[in-house]
């Protein structure tokens, strides 16, 4: 059995969040290189996009 390490969890702020959304709708930005600059995980960057798709933020 392996010992596995996790990683700390990084939290944003909301606004940190609608900057990422933004850069994924308005810039052109992928999901992934979103992921690479903030260091979220794929679902995380994946809920931030549908959220400011539906809402609009």
């Amino acid at each position: 059995m392996t010992d596995k390490v996790r990683k700390e969890r990084t939290k944003f702020t909301p606004d940190q969040k609608l900057e990422y959304a933004k850069l994924i709708t308005e810039e052109g930005y992928t999901s992934k290189q979103i992921m690479e600059i903030s260091g979220a995980g794929q679902t995380a960057v994946s809920r931030w996009k549908k959220k400011f798709i539906r809402t609009n933020w």
